[in-house]
C-alpha cells in the first residue's frame, strides 16, 4: 500500500518592510497567497517585516502618533489578507522599533535597548492581538540594539519585563476595550496618551471563581500619572504590575537612568536576574476596590479575577 504523505504548511512572504499602513508590500502579500491559493499550496501562515521606526529619543518614544502606525499597519494586513483567505493565520515575520542595521555588541549604541521603547513594543503586542495576529515574531530576542537581552553581558531589557508580564497576565482571548474620559464621559481614541487592551486572563495567573477573569495593560504615554477607574461589573482588583523606568543610573548599561536607560522596576522594586542568569516569577502588588492610579510613563497590567465574561470560561 503505498504511503500517504500530508505537504507541508508553508509560511510567508515576509516582505521587507512595512513603515506604514500603504505600500506595495501589501500588494504583493495579497497577490503572493492569490497565487498560491490557486497552485493548491498549503498556508499556515501569512508573514511581513515591520518597522515603523521608532526615534530613540524621550520624546520619539512617547509620540502617540507615531505609536498609532502599529494598530494601522496590522488592521491594513488583515485587510489585505482576509480579502483572500478568511482563515490562514496571520503572523508578524520579523518585527521591531527600528531596522536600524547591527552596531557592534560593546554598548556604543543602545538606541532602543532602552525603557522608553517599551512603550512601543507594548503598544505592538495589543495593535498585533487586537488585529488577529496568531504570532508576533521580535526582531530580536539578542543581538543589535533593539533586542529582548543585551547581547554583550545576557542582562535582560526593559522590553524583556514586558514580554514576561504580557505572558503572565494576558491570554489568548483579546476583548473590546473601551476608554473615556470619568469628567466628560467623552469616549478617548485610539491615539491618545493612555492606551488600552483587555484579554482574558491568562493561565498562569491564579482565578478567584467561576470564570476566568480578566488581565487589562494601560500604556500611560503622559508625563503626568492618572487614576484608571474600571467598569464595576468587572468585579473589584486584585493585583497589579506596573512597570517602569528605574532613574538609578548604576542600574543602566547607557550611564543614564530614565527612559534612556536600561533599567526598570516592577511595583517600584528594581528588576534584574539573579547570578545565574535566573528570571524570578514577577510579584504582583496586591489591591482592591475598582480604581488604580496608573504612574506617569508606565505600563500597568491589572488583574481582575472575578469579572465574568461569557469570552472568558473557567478552565483548569
Amino acid at each position: 500500500m503505498a504511503e500517504r504523505r500530508t505537504p507541508a504548511e508553508a509560511f510567508g512572504p515576509d516582505p521587507h518592510s512595512l513603515h506604514d499602513a500603504t505600500g506595495e508590500q501589501l500588494d504583493w502579500i495579497a497577490r503572493w497567497l492569490t497565487h498560491c491559493r490557486a497552485l493548491g499550496v498549503p498556508i499556515h501562515g501569512v508573514t511581513h517585516h515591520e518597522y515603523i521606526e521608532v526615534d530613540p529619543t524621550t520624546r520619539g518614544f512617547t509620540a502617540p502618533t507615531r505609536l498609532a502606525l502599529n494598530s494601522a499597519v496590522a488592521a491594513a494586513v488583515n485587510t489585505t489578507v482576509r480579502a483572500v483567505d478568511a482563515n490562514v493565520q496571520i503572523w508578524g515575520g520579523e518585527i521591531g522599533p527600528h531596522n536600524g542595521g547591527s552596531p557592534p555588541c560593546d554598548h556604543s549604541s543602545m538606541r532602543w535597548a532602552v525603557f522608553g521603547d517599551a512603550f512601543w513594543y507594548a503598544d505592538a503586542l495589543a495593535s498585533k492581538a487586537r488585529s488577529g495576529y496568531a504570532g508576533f515574531c521580535r526582531q530580536d530576542y539578542i543581538g543589535a540594539d533593539y533586542g529582548l537581552v543585551d547581547c554583550a553581558t545576557g542582562t535582560p531589557l526593559p522590553d524583556f519585563y514586558v514580554a514576561l508580564l504580557w505572558t503572565h497576565v494576558m491570554g489568548p482571548t483579546v476583548l473590546q476595550v473601551h476608554l473615556t474620559n470619568p469628567t466628560t464621559g467623552k469616549a478617548l481614541g485610539d491615539g491618545g496618551v493612555v492606551r488600552a487592551a483587555a484579554h482574558c486572563l491568562a493561565p498562569r495567573e491564579s482565578h478567584d471563581g467561576p470564570n476566568g477573569g480578566v488581565g487589562i495593560m494601560l500604556i500611560n504615554l503622559s508625563n503626568r500619572s492618572t487614576t484608571a477607574h474600571f467598569d464595576a461589573a468587572l468585579g473589584d482588583l486584585k493585583r497589579v504590575y506596573v512597570l517602569e523606568a528605574n532613574d538609578d543610573v548604576a542600574s543602566s548599561l547607557t550611564a543614564v537612568g530614565g527612559l534612556l536607560g536600561t533599567g526598570a522596576t516592577l511595583n517600584g522594586a528594581p528588576l534584574r536576574a539573579a547570578a545565574n542568569g535566573t528570571v524570578l516569577r514577577p510579584v504582583p502588588r496586591p489591591v482592591s476596590g475598582s480604581s488604580a492610579e496608573l504612574p506617569a510613563h508606565s505600563i500597568g497590567f491589572y488583574v481582575l479575577p472575578k469579572a465574568y465574561l461569557p469570552d472568558c470560561p473557567w478552565s483548569t
